[in-house]
C-alpha cells in the first residue's frame, strides 16, 4: 500500500471517529484488506449499504451488551436449552416449559407467577 493510500485510511479512520463511526472504518479496512472490495463486482452504493448496516449492527449488538451488563445476571448465557431435565427437578416438566417459551400465554393476555 502506499503512502497517498496509507493517508487517505488514516484520514478516514479519524473521521470515522470523530463521527462516531468508528465500526465503518472497521468494516471498511476489512473489507479492503480481504481484497473483496475489488473481487466483488459491488458498486459505490452497495459498498456504502455494506458499512453503514455494520455500523448499524454493531450499534445494536453494543446495546444489547450494554443492557445485559446492566442486568447483572448470574449467567447470562443461560436458556432453556440449556436445563438439565434428569436430575429430579419437580414442578414443571420440560413438555410445560417448552410451551412457556412459545409465549402464546403472553398473546393470550394471560399471567404466570415463577418461584
Amino acid at each position: 500500500m502506499n503512502s497517498i493510500n496509507s493517508q487517505r485510511l488514516e484520514y478516514l479512520k479519524n473521521i470515522a471517529r470523530e463521527l462516531r463511526i468508528a465500526p465503518l472504518y472497521e468494516r471498511f479496512f476489512e473489507l479492503l484488506n480481504s481484497g473483496e472490495i475489488e473481487k466483488a463486482n459491488t458498486s459505490a452504493q452497495e459498498l456504502v449499504i455494506d458499512l453503514l448496516e455494520y455500523v448499524k449492527t454493531s450499534r445494536l449488538d453494543n446495546r444489547t451488551a450494554k443492557a445485559l451488563k446492566a442486568l447483572e445476571l448470574h449467567n447470562p448465557g443461560a436458556s432453556i436449552d440449556n436445563i438439565l431435565w434428569n436430575i429430579g427437578r419437580t414442578g414443571i416438566s420440560k413438555h410445560e416449559m417448552v410451551e412457556l417459551n412459545t409465549c402464546n400465554w403472553i398473546r393470550s393476555r394471560r399471567s404466570i407467577i415463577m418461584v
